[in-house]
């Protein structure tokens, strides 16, 4: 980090903390507080930390947990001669541990946020009793709060630092379980909201298991990747879900197969190629080139398998999930919603697979990528009615440019009629569709042109105003006005009334006047 910072930390009992030499790329400081000596470690060679802030949880004191959690810390480390004290079988004890390192944070501002937190304890009392101030804990009690009121919390805290533009270093070291997930998760969504350079986000803890010596040395260990693996994974699950490559974390897949070297990168590759099929795949649906799913998805349902088994592979392999890099979820991820994708798309015959493709397409958000092969497919459906077993059609050609007019020219008597009554299909040159299924044919292929002109198709019915500036103003030529945004939810709908049609051509079933 290059940038002012701010250091956040989970505030705990310090009654009961001891001295422990904290490392860090080689250095060593020694404190009764881990964000001390973090503070020290990262600020060697650099700027102090711009802003302190601790998050209390609401379980730790009766009352008044800001200016409580601070006397404890003072008492604790000795600052300004305060001395913390604690009973010990009828024997008042000084458990006062000096502490520099500490003094340091707390000659400086420290900004308190108390994080609601649920759960049973005896929070913290503190009281001054023979020139110290004694520690003791209450009576055992219920806090109700949701987890949701956890998160909330801590990501407001850190937002308030992200946008003033402050890099964000997060000891989880003194936390509870549950402020330990509420501020990784939090984090998590702090470095993918503010992720265009904003703020860069930064979490460490200090594993000490059970109570240290004078000795005892731990090291921080930087548990940023793992907050990264969620965005990665979060990400390339909503790239399969919402058919958009564009989320897909390529850069991310390939410098964890990068990270694994020789031995196990080979392995790891099948989950690599799988993730970029999918890009292709993602991409072709994307763009509307419906036609090639059935071939991408038959081929990605092929590469998963290969992928699934070598993953199944490493993951019996303990030393590859000792590997410093977090490739076990991001390759699950990339396999299990890779099936997901195929099991929903891919079907039994390529027709079956293509109107699956394209209404998947008009319910993740781009109906106007469904359209145009929708509307194709109803002219291909209706030539295929009538063709033998083996013929060919030719799209585009004589019998298809025949169909169109045929069914542009149906639309428009259908559009015409008086009283609403459909017309027979006798009346229509036997086409088997309905006077509603040909409206919907007709808007489609009107909505279609529009959109893939930019709104200045011919059939737009627009003008376009040469301003005195120069400019240029789109208006209406009926009214002059200007040009309103064609909803998202008409362009669905017109898709969905496709879909339903040519669900019912392939299921050879005659329409309902």
């Amino acid at each position: 980090m290059s940038r002012s910072w701010a250091l956040v930390w989970l505030g705990g009992d310090a009654s009961g903390y001891e001295s422990v030499v904290y490392r860090l790329g080689g250095r060593e400081a020694a404190s009764v507080l881990a964000p001390a000596a973090l503070a020290s470690l990262l600020a060697a060679g650099r700027d102090e930390p711009e802003k302190l802030v601790v998050l209390v949880p609401e379980t730790l004191f009766e009352g008044s947990h800001c200016d409580m959690y601070r006397l404890l810390v003072e008492a604790k480390t000795g600052y300004g001669g305060k001395r913390l004290l604690k009973n010990v079988r009828g024997r008042l004890d000084d458990v006062t541990r000096p502490d520099q390192l500490a003094h340091r944070l707390l000659e400086r501002d420290v900004e308190c946020v108390v994080v609601p937190h649920p759960g049973v304890a005896s929070p913290l009392k503190l009281e001054a009793r023979g020139g110290g101030y004694l520690v003791s804990y209450g009576l055992q009690g219920v806090y109700s709060a949701s987890f949701d009121a956890m998160v909330n919390t801590v990501y407001a805290a850190l937002r308030r630092l992200a946008r003033n533009g402050l890099d964000l270093v997060v000891d989880l070291t003194h936390g509870t379980n549950l402020l330990v997930s509420a501020a990784l998760l939090s984090a998590a969504m702090i470095k993918a909201v503010y992720k265009s350079g904003e703020a860069a986000v930064k979490a460490y803890m200090a594993p000490v298991l059970g109570r240290p010596g004078t000795d005892t040395r731990v090291e921080f260990i930087d548990v940023t990747p793992a907050v990264e693996t969620v965005n990665t994974v979060a990400a390339g699950i909503n790239a399969w879900m919402m058919l958009d490559e564009r989320l897909l974390p390529m850069e991310a897949v390939r410098d964890i197969g990068r990270s694994l070297g020789p031995r196990y990168g080979r392995g790891y590759s099948s989950v690599k190629s799988l993730v970029e099929k999918t890009s292709e795949l993602l991409w072709a649906l994307r763009s509307g080139q419906v036609p090639v799913a059935p071939k991408l998805l038959r081929g990605l349902k092929r590469m998963h398998g290969e992928a699934e088994k070598r993953l199944e592979e490493m993951l019996s392999d303990r030393d590859a999930l000792t590997l410093p890099a977090p490739w076990v979820p991001v390759a699950d991820a990339a396999a299990v919603t890779a099936e997901n994708l195929v099991r929903r798309l891919l079907k039994a015959y390529n027709v079956d697979t293509m109107i699956e493709s394209a209404e998947s397409l008009a319910e993740k958000g781009m109906p106007d990528k469904a359209l145009g092969p929708a509307r194709e497919l109803v002219v291909a459906l209706l030539l295929a009615r009538q063709a033998e077993p083996q013929s060919k059609i030719r799209v585009g050609g004589d019998e298809w440019q025949k169909l169109e007019t045929l069914l542009h020219n149906c639309a428009r008597r259908a559009s015409d009629s008086r009283g609403g009554q459909p017309r027979s299909r006798a009346g229509r040159s036997g086409l088997p569709l309905t006077d509603k299924e040909l409206k919907s044919y007709e808007r489609a292929r009107s909505l279609r042109n529009r959109l893939m002109h930019g709104r200045l198709s011919r059939e737009e019915n627009v003008e376009l105003i040469v301003t005195d500036e120069g400019d240029l103003e789109v208006v209406t030529h009926d009214t002059g006005k200007p040009l309103e945004a064609i909803r998202i939810e008409n362009v669905k709908e017109v898709a969905m009334e496709l879909i339903t049609l040519l669900r019912r051509l392939r299921s050879q079933t005659d329409p309902k006047d």
